[in-house]
């Protein structure tokens, strides 16, 4: 059999070993990274990272062929074993109008020792043209996938665009004689540039839509005990009523109308009727480190923020975001975001 054709049967052997175990049918958990906790979620789906040996194994024409380490030359006659794997699984659904701000999330169903193949095997493009993004991982809590991993670009993505990402690592390694055991792509569309900047001395949130004004409300940040974080947050998720509870189980407010989410800690945008008073007189006693926003404010910013948009806390009393507080990742250099976090990509 010529090499092309053994190439090809190991590869197929070699996916199909690491499909049986995660299967691309079921949806990973929300990107969640380790340094927050995990709010308990009912249903959940167990995903079991695939175990596996040193080698990958295929049978051609009723000889077993392992390809040994992490990829050398195949021999004859070695015992049956399979290379380790590492799925991929995106969590970002592709087909979808985000924010400028949106990263793409990735898990991954083993630990593994180098990213930098995997750097070299994604690709990505904004309406057809080619741009350079870069992988940040870091340790992950969700079930089977201890590895997730943050795509972004030098700066936001470009407005009112296509940007594809293809990702073709499959068979490529991933360092000490483990490889990528698949290959993802992703398509989705950007909208106008919305940035909101929320000045906390001055008690507003300024907006802007393709760097032109859109709007200045007034806000309430969050109390001396419960402080907002500072730094640059991106909307992860919205809800037109949400129930809200804080960390020590002291209240439980249902009801709450706009809320959109910042951090997994449960920061929001959201109307807070019963407290225009202090929201007028620029006072910051919201629960939570949440912004309290007018109903009417709140029911506007609802129409014209979407997930991935960008909220900025340039003066937050709070510490500062990190990455694993929520789609953070705008908080951190270029420079330092280039080398990759918890695995190398240089």
């Amino acid at each position: 059999m010529s090499d092309p054709h053994l190439e090809r049967r190991l590869g197929e052997a070699f996916d199909a070993a690491a499909r049986s175990s995660v299967p691309d049918a079921a949806s990973p958990p929300p990107p969640h990274f380790m340094t927050q906790p995990t709010p308990s979620r009912h249903g959940r789906i167990r995903w079991i990272a695939p175990l596996a040996a040193a080698a990958a194994v295929a049978v051609v024409a009723g000889s077993v062929v392992a390809l040994q380490g992490n990829g050398g030359g195949g021999r004859k006659g070695n015992p049956p074993s399979a290379l380790a794997a590492v799925h991929i699984k995106l969590a970002t659904t592709g087909d979808q109008t985000y924010g400028v701000g949106i990263p793409v999330v990735a898990y991954f169903s083993r630990q593994f020792a180098s990213a930098k193949s995997l750097s070299a095997a994604t690709s990505v493009t904004v309406n057809g043209t080619a741009m350079h993004g870069a992988w940040y991982f870091e340790s992950s809590t969700q079930p089977g996938y201890p590895v997730e991993g943050h795509l972004r670009l030098e700066k936001y993505w470009p407005a009112n665009s296509t940007v594809t990402v293809n990702v073709a690592a499959r068979q490529a390694s991933a360092g000490g004689g483990v490889a990528f055991s698949n290959d993802v792509q992703l398509s989705f569309r950007t909208g106008p540039q919305v940035v909101a900047t929320v000045e906390d001395q001055k008690h507003r949130m300024y907006v802007t839509r393709d760097g032109k004004p859109f709007g200045v409300y007034r806000v309430a940040l969050g109390a001396a005990a419960t402080p907002t974080t500072r730094g640059i947050k991106v909307i992860m998720k919205k809800s037109p009523s949400v129930c809200m509870h804080d960390v020590n189980g002291t209240y439980r407010e249902c009801g709450i109308k706009y809320a959109q989410q910042l951090t997994y800690a449960g920061e929001y945008l959201h109307a807070a009727p019963w407290n225009e008073g202090n929201i007028e007189r620029g006072r910051d006693t919201a629960g939570n480190g949440c912004t309290n926003l007018m109903p009417s404010a709140a029911a506007t910013l609802w129409k014209v923020l979407t997930v991935g948009d960008v909220v900025e806390y340039p003066d937050a009393s709070g510490p500062k975001m990190q990455v694993s507080a929520g789609y953070g990742d705008w908080n951190v250099p270029w420079r330092t975001w280039q080398r990759g976090g918890l695995i190398p990509t240089l």
